[in-house]
């Protein structure tokens, strides 16, 4: 692996630590927040099935569309959607918001993560491609661990919650330049090979 596709390899991993961690911070309050917007708990259990469904359903046909239009413009346009998210959150008064926020978030996921898999695994080696993945997947597992005891430990600071959604989005959207000044465009042929 050379020194650029080294770097992109690490702006990837970055981005992907830093979008999760954004995400992950309010999970730890999140229901309850809510709940006390007046969503019965047996439709705040739905709205996180929404984010799965919604998931479920586009995945595949986004993985298809990053081989054929580039995986970067894909992973840039999924970090912008997850950084919108938690606004959507913080301007809640009832179900309808947190409803396209679910519905948000699981495409701003299935915009980001297959490309973004794809694209870390090409800068491999394909003798190193599980190493690759491994270490693309350390990211996001690190950062679930501690986005929840951040957002836990906000939630003492400011109990309306409503600040702590301010501050994920804000968080998010650091990983945006992040990817965006360290990976190059691979709309003309994303298949392209980077690893040596």
């Amino acid at each position: 692996m050379g020194g650029k596709e080294r770097r992109a390899f690490n702006a990837i991993f970055s981005a992907n630590f830093i979008s999760t961690f954004g995400e992950a911070i309010p999970q730890p309050f999140l229901s309850i927040y809510l709940t006390e917007l007046g969503i019965p708990a047996p439709v705040v259990g739905l709205l996180y099935n929404v984010r799965n469904l919604v998931q479920a359903l586009v995945r595949v046909p986004i993985g298809v569309m990053s081989d054929r239009l580039g995986r970067r413009r894909l992973m840039l346009l999924g970090l912008i959607i997850l950084s919108m998210v938690p606004l959507l959150y913080y301007a809640s008064g009832g179900l309808s918001l947190p409803l396209i926020a679910m519905m948000m978030g699981g495409l701003g996921i299935s915009l980001y993560y297959p490309p973004a898999e794809a694209y870390a695994s090409k800068l491999f080696p394909s003798e190193r491609v599980g190493e690759a993945m491994g270490r693309f997947h350390l990211g996001w597992a690190v950062s679930s661990i501690i986005g929840p005891s951040v957002g836990g430990f906000l939630a003492l600071y400011f109990p309306t919650y409503r600040p702590i959604f301010i501050i994920a989005s804000a968080v998010t959207l650091i990983s945006i330049p992040v990817l965006w000044l360290n990976t190059e465009d691979d709309s003309t042929n994303p298949d392209l090979e980077g690893g040596a």
